[in-house]
């Protein structure tokens, strides 16, 4: 049984690794795709226009309808709650 368990760490960490590509990858069709709807410009985080209008921060929400799942902007490996980070 002691052999066992780091046979199935490795194994959660690689589909961890595979989850994490494929969100990066849709991660980067919806910047792609926002990008296209909107004159080629970034989504920019709202709350710091005002402050710096040079700022070159970026948000999630103005992607959400351009990806898949809001989880693909979540790490496999976050160990919060779904209900935390969303």
């Amino acid at each position: 049984s002691g052999f066992l368990l780091p046979v199935f760490q490795e194994s959660k960490r690689r589909g961890n690794l595979l989850v994490c590509t494929q969100n990066l990858r849709q991660i980067g069709t919806a910047f792609h795709l926002y990008a296209h709807d909107n004159n080629d410009r970034e989504p920019l985080e709202p709350r710091t226009l005002w402050k710096d209008p040079d700022y070159r921060g970026s948000s999630t929400r103005p992607l959400l309808p351009y990806a898949k799942n809001a989880l693909v902007f979540r790490c496999p490996e976050d160990e919060r709650t779904r209900t935390q980070f969303l």
